[in-house]
């Protein structure tokens, strides 16, 4: 997910927050939405034009204006869960491979005598 830190001027901060105030959106909605629907208004393609790199063309997004999820919705980070207390968990992307096959037991060697009880599994 990308997270950027946008900085803006401080009208561009109170129009979202009277935008937020009179809607149901939080701040990230109403940020997400303006990009959302830039990709598609003539008025920010010819906004950009003139900043265009030589024998460049602008993008196209990979939404149409009907995906209105995307703007809407948070998108969920795959690799964060919440716990029962609602706090943020790390969640690991190992994958256990279970197998049927016979589990052999690996060869323990010895760093010193065993009077520590230091054993280590080599294998």
């Amino acid at each position: 997910m990308y997270r950027p830190a946008v900085q803006y001027d401080d009208d561009y901060r109170t129009f979202v927050s009277e935008v937020s105030k009179s809607t149901q959106l939080d701040r990230q909605q109403i940020i997400r939405a303006a990009l959302f629907i830039a990709a598609h208004s003539l008025e920010y393609q010819m906004l950009l034009v003139p900043y265009l790199k030589e024998h460049m063309k602008l993008p196209i997004p990979n939404w149409t204006v009907d995906d209105h999820n995307m703007w809407l919705n948070q998108p969920i980070d795959p690799k964060k869960e919440n716990d029962k207390s609602g706090h943020k968990k790390e969640i690991s992307e190992y994958k256990s491979s279970i197998s049927n096959e016979p589990k052999t037991e690996l060869p323990i060697k010895y760093v010193f005598k065993q009077q520590g009880g230091i054993k280590f599994k080599v294998g």
